[in-house]
């Protein structure tokens, strides 16, 4: 009798465990995904991507995603602000690749090295990712990218019938597609007072001419000589040669952009990531849209390579890590990347990506053949106040250029440094 009432009570106190373990074995996955686009938006191509593409992670993971639009110059900070209060808004985030020194000086991340031995090969992939997502401080990886982009020249035939491979090429094709008087420029580039200004057109330009924007330590140096070269040059566009029209400056680039896809800009420097936009044009239908490296001093320039990368916040419960690591891994699939890269212009991570038929095509081929010319940005641990102090430096110059560039560059580089203790 004894025997029997102890496997009762043992079997009262197991049905609730058993009956609780199918519980939540039944609860449904989620996972809160942070990222810049707006999935109302059915006019975004590269929405209509995500939501099918998320559907398809679903439908094969079992997991939900509830996704969070947050505005692009702001997701980095929204992810360190929740993470330090300890509640982050996301379990996974889109982030700036470029920042992952900023981030890491907030201990925002969490180590994905684990996660890559045990289910990735490192071979697979092409080397340039590991290099952007490894923080040289610990030497440990931190993301993962959604793609790789780079920048270069877009231009059109029908104005500039091949692409200028130096900057004296492109003052005399610049100056021979340009009339002001039917508002026709012969280049055009994002030169707003923001940070990536510094990352896609300026940047180049300053290490073409064999300078940095900082120093290794993250000082900021952009008034040294050879800086100071490249910066004069690229305002020489604008008031001495005359093949650029100061909206490039004053007003948004979306103007230029469109006069890029209508035909009264020639040439503009951009990203990959511009190819649906661009490609989307009569122009480009015609066959009159291609890419180029960006034109440095004696050669191809430099650019600015990196990449939108997924991320997971430090303080994410392990669970959630481990659902938001899927996501990251199905990204990573090459089939999933040859597809992101169609939409979204970024080449592939993944090298067995690169015998997809469309990307033996243009653009893709002149992408590819400009990874050689790509690098990362100087090491600025400020990162996006170091780059909008240089901007806005650059600015005074490009507003009145009867002033000193060196004394407006030397005035910027000054205050930045004392501001971070450089």
């Amino acid at each position: 009798m004894k025997r029997i009432l102890t496997l009762v009570l043992a079997l009262c106190m197991i049905f609730p465990l058993m009956l609780s373990t199918a519980i939540a074995e039944d609860e449904p996955k989620i996972l809160k995904v942070a990222g810049c686009n707006n999935l109302d938006d059915s006019s975004d191509v590269y929405s209509l991507y995500l939501i099918d593409a998320f559907a398809q992670f679903t439908e094969e993971t079992g997991i939900e995603i509830e996704y969070e639009t947050v505005v692009w110059d702001q997701i980095d900070s929204k992810l360190v602000v929740t993470n330090m209060a300890g509640a982050p808004s996301s379990d996974l985030s889109w982030c700036s690749s470029q920042k992952l020194a900023s981030l890491m000086n907030s201990n925002a991340l969490y180590p994905l090295d684990d996660f890559i031995a045990r289910d990735l090969n490192m071979d697979d992939y092409a080397s340039l990712m590991w290099g952007a997502v490894t923080y040289p401080v610990d030497n440990k990886k931190y993301m993962v990218l959604s793609s790789i982009h780079s920048r270069g020249i877009w231009y059109n035939t029908d104005l500039m019938p091949e692409a200028p491979k130096t900057w004296d090429e492109l003052v005399d094709f610049g100056q021979a597609a340009t009339d002001p008087d039917n508002n026709q420029w012969g280049f055009g580039c994002y030169l707003s007072p923001h940070y990536g200004a510094m990352e896609v057109t300026v940047g180049p330009f300053i290490w073409a001419a064999g300078g940095s924007i900082s120093t290794v330590d993250g000082a900021g140096c952009w008034n040294e000589p050879a800086a100071v070269e490249g910066i004069q040059f690229l305002a020489d566009l604008f008031h001495k040669y005359k093949i650029a029209s100061p909206a490039n400056y004053e007003a948004d680039f979306s103007g230029i952009e469109e006069g890029f896809r209508t035909g009264s800009v020639a040439a503009v420097i951009n990203g990959t990531y511009a190819v649906s936009s661009y490609m989307d044009t009569d122009l480009a239908r015609d066959g009159k849209i291609k890419f180029a490296p960006i034109p440095g001093k004696d050669g191809p320039a430099p650019n600015f390579s990196n990449g939108w990368a997924l991320g997971i916040p430090s303080n994410c419960p392990e669970d959630k890590a481990e659902l938001a690591w899927e996501l990251m891994k199905f990204w990573q699939r090459a089939d999933n990347q040859a597809k992101h890269s169609k939409v979204e212009g970024g080449m592939p991570t993944a090298i067995a990506s690169y015998d997809e038929p469309s990307f033996q095509e243009e653009p893709f081929v002149s992408f590819f053949n400009n990874l050689p010319n790509g690098r990362s940005m100087d090491p600025l641990v400020h990162y996006q106040e170091g780059l909008e102090a240089a901007i806005l430096s650059i600015h005074k110059y490009l507003f009145d250029p009867s002033i000193d560039l060196q004394a407006a560059l030397d005035e910027g580089v000054e205050n930045f440094n004392a501001e971070f203790g450089y």
